[in-house]
């Protein structure tokens, strides 16, 4: 007669233990076998055991090698708990430092906000000084325009040899003649040289004319009685314009020069032995003059160039103030950046995050098992065969009752020893009532305001991915008449898990179809605002839909109808359009509460309002 009892011991492990000393190897728990193969497998572990411990042992409780094993269980589900704890004190370590840094990164923002402000206002009054400075160079350039036709003047003389044609020509051509437009050309070349670098502006080559012809004759005989008459005009020039000259002829026996001072003019007339006092007052009258004149407009010129130019310069220094404040704005505020930081802290996170993943992802389920068995000594090989049971033994090791390898096939009650402890382990792993212990859920939440923090959401939802034994120690007692026979087994159980999150099954979708007044159709706009809700009824499929009509009891009611089949109508609308979308007719129940008032109970002016339909779909309770 033979009693079942079990007792099994399963833990979890969070890392892979050494098989225990003086233990046989581990051996794959057997899945997806043949009866045959899987009694192999229990016979070869056996085998190998009793081959090693040179025998059975005869003992009437524990080994030290199972307590150890006991022991070993227990210390790893100790540390699976610390190494837990560890991991869910540096994600919160962890996730108090991100909202720190992200507490930082905001206050940065307001101040690089503030920073960015400023900065925008700088650029603003840099636009505006820069429109400011193209005007100034606009005004300039059109100043500088205006002086085409400003003239600078002087005296000069011509000398050439009287004959009746120049006579005749200079009668003709007056001003026009070539002997003054050569004159002007050397007057041009003179101011230029005298003037030029006195100007702000560059000279140009431009025009000249004869303003003013001394009108007395002045002549000079030579020794040969050459007749030679000077003519003294008063030259205007243009240096401020751009103006392309008519090649004039070289003019034999004809001589110009310009006055640019009155010692120049007296060295002249000395030199040539011409003019009488009336030439020389009229020359010193008016070069005086024509020079206070030119130093007028060219200071005139220069002071209003420099204007320009002056304010041009004060308005690209204050460019250049503003925008090298602008630059240590721009310093400060990437100093706030704190982005590294933040950075940082987010991939610690997430470290964090992945480490305490992987402590849930892959486990190892430790267990120890007991097995005995009772034979009666008066069994035969005929007899019927005895069943093994699951129990937990005390004591301590005996002797070694056979030190032979021969025990392996020394037949007790007719059958081998390996077959009985083989068939222990078969028939208790075949025949076991009870499921093991695996967590089949596990819920983690670890939360924090403003922060994806969750570890885990959901449920973990475990398997096995394979199993392995280890058999501790094969022993054998005499209980009177009896021989009890008994298997201590290590086991580990190899887990996987991966996150579930199982769609929510209940759930509540409310919503209100509009219609307007006297029109018991759906318009656009309820179509839409059922189309828009449709998602969140096709997410709980077992749930009823309810559509209550309303109306608002103004209307004309036709003979034979009612407010009430009034508002069955407009659900039944609904309903039409619902089953249209591929909903399922039987989940819609109608109703209808005739002439009713706003959900509010209050009163409104707006007849939309009234004429509707309410959709609700929630859970039965």
């Amino acid at each position: 007669m033979m009693k079942n009892r079990s007792i099994i011991f399963l833990l979890l492990l969070s890392f892979t233990l050494l098989p225990p000393a003086e233990a046989s190897e581990w051996f794959p728990v057997p899945q997806f076998m043949s009866e045959s193969e899987i009694a192999k497998v229990y016979q070869d572990a056996v085998r190998d055991q009793i081959i090693e411990q040179k025998g059975v042992r005869n003992s009437s409780g524990s080994s030290g090698l199972e307590l150890n094993w006991l022991k070993q269980v227990a210390q790893s589900e100790r540390e699976w708990q610390m190494n837990l704890q560890k991991l869910e004190r540096g994600y919160r370590r962890a996730l108090s430092e991100v909202i720190l840094r992200q507490t930082e990164h905001q206050s940065r923002l307001v101040l690089v906000s503030q920073y960015d402000n400023r900065i925008a206002t700088l650029e603003a009054e840099i636009r505006e000084l820069e429109v400011r400075s193209r005007q100034v160079a606009g005004d300039r350039q059109r100043y500088e325009q205006g002086l085409d036709n400003l003239p600078l003047a002087t005296v000069a003389v011509v000398k050439a040899l009287y004959t009746e044609e120049l006579a005749a020509r200079l009668k003709e051509s007056g001003y026009e003649d070539s002997i003054f437009r050569k004159a002007g050309e050397i007057a041009l070349t003179v101011m230029l040289e005298a003037y030029s670098t006195q100007s702000e502006i560059p000279f140009r080559q431009g025009g000249t004319r004869v303003s003013f012809l001394y009108p007395e004759n002045i002549s000079r005989f030579d020794e040969s009685a050459n007749e030679y008459v000077y003519l003294f005009p008063i030259i205007e020039i243009n240096p401020f314009s751009e103006q392309k000259w008519a090649q004039t002829d070289e003019m034999p026996g004809v001589t110009f020069q310009s006055f640019i001072s009155l010692e120049q003019a007296q060295a002249y007339l000395q030199q040539e032995q011409v003019g009488d006092a009336r030439l020389t007052e009229w020359i010193e009258a008016e070069l005086s003059t024509l020079q206070a004149n030119n130093e007028h407009v060219l200071q005139t010129i220069n002071g209003a160039l420099r204007h320009y130019s002056t304010f041009r310069e004060s308005l690209a220094s204050e460019i250049g103030l503003l925008q090298a404040q602008i630059g240590k704005l721009q310093v400060k505020r990437n100093e706030l950046s704190g982005k590294e930081a933040l950075s940082q802290s987010l991939a610690a996170l997430e470290q964090i995050r992945q480490d305490y993943r992987r402590h849930y992802e892959q486990r190892v389920l430790l267990g120890y098992e007991e097995y005995t068995m009772e034979f009666d000594v008066m069994f035969s090989g005929s007899s019927p065969e005895p069943r093994p049971r699951k129990t937990r033994a005390s004591g301590e090791d005996q002797g070694l009752m056979v030190r032979s390898q021969e025990v392996v096939n020394v037949p007790v009650s007719g059958r081998p020893l390996k077959d009985i402890y083989a068939d222990m382990i078969l028939s208790a792993n075949g025949k076991a009532s009870e499921p093991p212990l695996i967590p089949e859920t596990w819920v983690i939440r670890v939360k924090a305001e403003d922060v994806a923090s969750e570890l885990l959401q959901g449920k973990l939802r475990w398997g096995i991915d394979r199993e392995e034994f280890q058999l501790l120690q094969l022993s054998r007692r005499r209980i009177g008449s009896r021989t009890q026979y008994r298997i201590a087994v290590a086991k580990r159980m190899h887990l996987l898990s991966e996150e579930n999150f199982p769609p929510s099954q209940a759930g509540v979708c409310e919503f209100t179809v509009f219609f307007q007044p006297g029109n018991l159709k759906l318009n656009k706009n309820a179509r839409q605002v059922i189309n828009e809700n449709t998602e969140c009824l096709l997410k709980y499929p077992k749930q009823l839909v309810e559509l209550t009509g309303h109306t608002d009891g103004n209307g004309k009611i036709k003979k034979g109808d009612n407010y009430v089949k009034q508002g069955i109508v407009q659900a039944t609308a609904v309903m039409d359009y619902l089953v249209s979308q591929g909903f399922d007719p039987d989940r819609i129940i109608l109703a209808s509460k005739g002439a009713s008032m706003i959900p509010n109970g209050s009163e409104t002016s707006d007849p939309n309002s009234l004429h509707r339909v309410e959709v609700i779909s929630r859970p039965e309770i």
